[in-house]
């Protein structure tokens, strides 16, 4: 029980620890018991187990027949018998099955009943402390029937078992007097006990020579040494490691499956598709294997490919069959475990889709994700920079702050906090994140927003704009805001500057040809924005010159602020198929205007990838009308309302 505990201290799975959590505890495997010497293995095995249900079995045996064969042995002949067994049932196990992983005290369990069935049959205990002809008849069979089953079962460690059982019954043959007899074997016990332990090195032995020569066990060695470097980071040393563990087992999945890990790390992405592949090709059914193809996929920028793999890896969900199945669904119930990984597709999938730009349906992921898993941290932060991108900056911040709860040992979890918090304006929250950020050492995707170079600037530009609308702006009421002293009617040159460095330091990245705007209040930072990133600037016109090429493009849009529906006219010479296009406008507040823009970007047949507008009224409900666009939607400074006629960001 106290190994058990001691397990859990360390971090495994208290239901279903994985083999290298086990090994890494003290578990008895051959590569390392054998293979490099560490034989307190042996001993130690025999306390931990693989999960409270492995313990739980191992204790209704011990508990139903312990106390009796404690009777019939004597206390130190039962702890030496104990012990002795559980020792010999390891190496037997090493031997039947060098790459098994040993673990738990049924092999002195076993020990122990076969030392007690002997003593029984002998009458070498006293009458009370004997088990009686048909209930050795029935434990025989019931042993028979184990081994049996054990043959069709990797579940089942017949080696451990039979070693512990054998060794049971032959110490006490040895160690337990004969009845109406005075001498027996040896006079003495500790000169029997100690020849009794001269098998253990015997079987040392045995199972050196066993493993000397064995395939398995040397693509085992080489296979956790190369493990070992890739978690130093040196994957060019791992990867030649798992090259000649590859060598030796060329049908072991999981040396192909880590070298395929290894070999994105250094950018060898063909090969380490072709790993990967190989791995799929003798496991179809492989859900790991087919999430390692999609980030692979990922890493080379074809995320439509990755998004594939994931379908086809949530597509076989595990389902519970037979009574394997079923244990398995019954310690999902209470192990986190399964729903982690089960989280995890969806999050994978959902950031996938978040670097193809389907932002709508990385929030569907997401939002399942954490369904499934309510502590997932990595969920949280991939449903934080969806809504980042859709310019939900609150929501954003809540995730995150949920993220970080969970796990505050995550770069990537800062870097977003970062981008957050200075869109909410909050500059000084925003530095301590970008230092927790920059010494975790988070190294963010190509695809992901930046953070710019001077953070001191960013927040100055926001607070600037703020400072200037609470100053100057002016609330005429219906929802009218008026800054005409700054941007719609006298310009302030050095302001709309700063507005376009930002503009273009988020628009930056997304391969724009031309930015469109609406005559005239749009276009100052409009042109400040086209200026910086250095592409045509066009506006709408809201009456066509007799210059203006024939069919001109034209939709209508309804002003707010002159109560009339204009007209907005581009020529084609302008806007053509092949562009890719930037909307800018001085206001976000129902969208009427930007909406009319769009439609035009569409008549033409260019790609929209972005839109912005330096003043947003959230509470008009504008950002919601351009949802279904799935491209960024940016704005420098979000009103909240005009309540008490006061303006509230």
């Amino acid at each position: 029980m106290a190994g058990y505990l001691a397990e859990i201290a360390l971090g495994l799975n208290w239901l279903n620890p994985d083999s290298s959590s086990l090994i890494n505890s003290g578990a008895n495997f051959a590569p390392t018991t054998i293979g490099r010497g560490e034989y307190w293995r042996l001993l130690v095995s025999i306390f931990l187990h693989a999960g409270i249900f492995h313990l739980a079995l191992n204790l209704y045996a011990l508990i139903g027949f312990g106390p009796m064969a404690e009777s019939a042995l004597g206390r130190w002949r039962f702890v030496f018998i104990f012990i002795l067994s559980g020792v010999v049932g390891g190496l037997c196990s090493m031997l039947a099955n060098p790459i098994t992983t040993s673990i738990g005290c049924s092999g002195a369990n076993l020990g122990i009943i076969g030392a007690l069935m002997l003593s029984s049959w002998l009458k070498r205990a006293e009458l009370s402390a004997r088990l009686s002809r048909p209930q050795l008849l029935l434990l025989a069979i019931f042993l028979l029937y184990s081994l049996l089953l054990g043959l069709s079962s990797t579940y089942i460690d017949n080696g451990a078992h039979l070693g512990g059982f054998i060794t049971g019954m032959f110490a006490s043959l040895l160690l337990t007097k004969p009845a109406n007899r005075k001498v027996y074997f040896f006079n003495s016990a500790p000169a029997k006990a100690l020849a009794l332990t001269a098998i253990v090195p015997v079987l040392i032995a045995i199972d050196q020579k066993r493993i000397d020569n064995n395939s398995d066990v040397k693509c085992c060695i080489e296979h956790m040494d190369a493990i070992a470097l890739l978690k130093e980071k040196k994957y060019f040393h791992g990867i030649e490691k798992l090259d000649a563990a590859h060598a030796f087992k060329p049908s072991d999945t999981s040396v192909l499956a880590d070298r395929a890990r290894a070999l994105v790390e250094i950018g060898r992405f063909d090969k380490a598709l072709a790993d990967i592949d190989k791995v799929i090709e003798q496991h179809p059914k492989d859900r790991l294997a087919l999430m390692n193809k999609a980030s692979i996929y990922h890493k080379m920028s074809e995320d439509h490919l990755a998004i594939a793999e994931m379908d086809k890896a949530i597509a076989l969900e595990a389902k519970p069959t037979g009574l394997i199945g079923i244990f398995s669904s019954f310690q999902n119930i209470f192990s986190t475990t399964g729903k982690q990984e089960e989280s995890t597709f969806y999050n994978n999938r959902a950031w996938f889709k978040l670097a193809s730009g389907d932002i709508d349906s990385a929030l569907e992921d997401c939002n399942q994700a954490i369904k499934i898993n309510h502590s997932s941290s990595t969920a949280y932060d991939t449903r934080s920079l969806a809504y980042y991108l859709q310019g939900k900056y609150q929501l954003a911040d809540q995730d995150l702050v949920s993220a970080i709860r969970c796990n505050n040992k995550d770069g990537a979890f800062y870097y977003h906090r970062t981008l957050t918090l200075m869109a909410l304006g909050k500059a000084a929250d925003a530095k301590a994140a970008l230092a927790r950020y920059r010494k975790l050492d988070y190294k963010p995707e190509a695809w992901e927003p930046k953070v710019p170079a001077d953070i001191n600037l960013r927040r100055n530009i926001m607070q600037l704009l703020k400072d200037k609308i609470l100053k100057e702006g002016k609330y005429l009421g219906k929802g009218i805001l008026k800054v005409d002293s700054f941007m719609n009617h006298q310009i302030d040159p050095a302001l709309m500057n700063e507005v376009g460095k930002e503009f273009a330091r988020r628009f930056k990245d997304l391969k724009a040809t031309r930015i469109l705007t609406a005559e005239t209040s749009g276009i100052a930072p409009a042109l400040a924005c086209a200026m910086i990133l250095e592409l045509p600037l066009v506006f709408a016109r809201k009456h066509k010159p007799v210059t203006m090429a024939a069919n001109p493009f034209t939709e209508r849009a309804e002003s707010h602020t002159k109560g009339s529906v204009v007209d907005l006219i581009v020529s084609p010479e302008y806007l053509k198929a092949e562009d890719r296009v930037i909307i800018l406008d001085d206001f976000l507040a129902s969208a009427r205007t930007i909406k009319a823009l769009v439609a035009i970007v569409a008549s033409s047949g260019a790609e929209l990838v972005g839109i912005g507008a330096v003043i947003e009224k959230s509470f008009e409900g504008g950002r919601d009308a351009l949802k279904y666009l799935n491209i960024p939607v940016e704005s420098l400074a979000a009103i909240k309302s005009f309540d008490n006629d006061q303006i509230n960001f």
